[in-house]
């Protein structure tokens, strides 16, 4: 048993795995298909856990769900955010390089100006502008070519004089 056993072990007493070369083959066989196994796992995860959907929430919302917006007075602007949720509805990230694109029903009166990230977008609404709301579309491109996307109705807020003051000029 002396001679064989230097030849197996090393300096810490466990065995060479060199020493047993059908074993490292085999192990190394097991490697490998542990290694392509983890990589379809990943691929699975990636797409369980891809963005399907952007909400719309616009600056000081306290919703962090698809819902009324507080909208824009005439002339006023408000600011706007994307929250990118998976199937479940958990918060997802948007691959890198992927900037989502907006768009306004009424880009006359209502138009957008988005982040250079895309992450985020400005509206202002003309001055005078009567119409009652406008819908704020925003979507992403993913590198597998699906589309996810969010649409919100933004109102126009009318505002009402509260009060008056009588000034007499002459």
């Amino acid at each position: 048993m002396g001679d064989w056993f230097q030849m197996v072990k090393r300096h810490d007493n466990k065995p060479d795995p060199r020493s047993f070369p059908h074993v490292d083959n085999e192990l190394r066989e097991i490697l490998e298909a542990l290694r392509v196994q983890k990589a379809i796992l990943v691929d699975i995860y990636h797409w369980l856990s891809r963005p399907v959907k952007l909400i719309i929430t616009q600056t000081g919302e306290p919703s962090v769900t698809q819902g009324q917006l507080k909208g824009i007075a005439p002339g006023g602007t408000g600011t706007f955010a994307i929250s990118p949720v998976d199937q479940n509805g958990n918060p997802a990230q948007l691959p890198s390089g992927v900037v989502p694109q907006w768009t306004s029903s009424d880009p006359t009166n209502a138009p957008v100006t988005q982040s250079a990230d895309g992450l985020t977008a400005s509206v202002t609404v003309a001055q005078g502008d009567q119409s009652p709301s406008f819908t704020l579309t925003v979507t992403a491109t993913l590198p597998d070519g699906t589309q996810p996307s969010g649409s919100a109705a933004v109102p126009i807020l009318v505002l009402e004089v509260a009060a008056f003051v009588i000034t007499q000029t002459s």
